[in-house]
């Protein structure tokens, strides 16, 4: 009985590991890792275009975004014009 609490302890804990996600200067993040660099992200809803410019994201799929919290490939850059 005690193996078996201890095995359904582990697996409760690894799927919630699993879809954690880790936000620096935002209460909302947007990928399993997002750093809002002036912390101007809304709480509850997707950031505009301007509050995206100075985030950095990182998605499960394991794209990485600078200025943008959807990156499509391995790495995406936006830059203000």
């Amino acid at each position: 009985m005690k193996n078996l609490k201890l095995v359904l302890s582990l697996i409760t804990l690894a799927s919630a590991g699993a879809f954690a996600q880790v936000g620096i200067g935002t209460q909302n993040p947007q990928g399993i890792f997002n750093i809002d660099g002036a912390k101007d992200n809304a709480a509850a809803d997707a950031p505009t275009a301007a509050q995206q410019l100075n985030d950095f994201t990182v998605l499960a799929n394991g794209n990485v975004g600078i200025g943008t919290t959807t990156p499509s490939q391995k790495l995406e850059i936006i830059s203000p014009s």
